[in-house]
């Protein structure tokens, strides 16, 4: 079954290959990288839309709970572009792929970049033929609550 984000429902999102979470970083209230999960509010984004396109996915933005800033990018969409938090609302495609129904690629709309994490690097675009470090499993809020009450 192919995994859909909900709006308005707040998501961790894990990846694939990382194991880790797309986080804002704090000390510059900017840069976006992969951290272990702390349930910390700044690991922590809401989903906003949908908004239907003409092919078959669907664009969404992502709000960061610790600031109310969106998933972003640092200029024009190109390949190494780093993603950023920005007051701007960015689009992203959400695309499921038939190998991997249980994660997706954030994509730029109508491309073929994707959001990308390297091990220990900030999170860039990079061209949708990778592997599992541009997927991502979305993890939805309310368990963070249900396993922080429960330990």
């Amino acid at each position: 079954m192919v995994f859909q984000v909900q709006s308005g429902h707040t998501y961790k999102l894990v990846n694939t290959q990382t194991r880790t979470v797309l986080a804002l970083d704090m000390a510059d209230f900017r840069t976006i990288t992969g951290a272990p999960w702390s349930n910390a509010d700044h690991q922590k984004w809401v989903a906003e839309g949908p908004r239907q396109n003409a092919g078959p996915t669907t664009r969404w933005s992502f709000r960061n709970v610790a600031t109310g800033l969106f998933l972003g990018l640092d200029g024009a969409g190109r390949q190494g572009t780093s993603i950023v938090a920005t007051r701007d609302e960015t689009e992203w495609d959400a695309r499921a792929e038939a190998g991997n129904p249980s994660a997706l690629r954030l994509a730029i709309p109508g491309g073929r970049l994707t959001l990308n994490l390297t091990a220990g690097l900030p999170a860039k675009l990079c061209d949708g033929a990778g592997g599992g470090e541009q997927y991502w499993r979305f993890e939805e809020g309310e368990l963070f609550v249900r396993l922080r009450i429960a330990s």
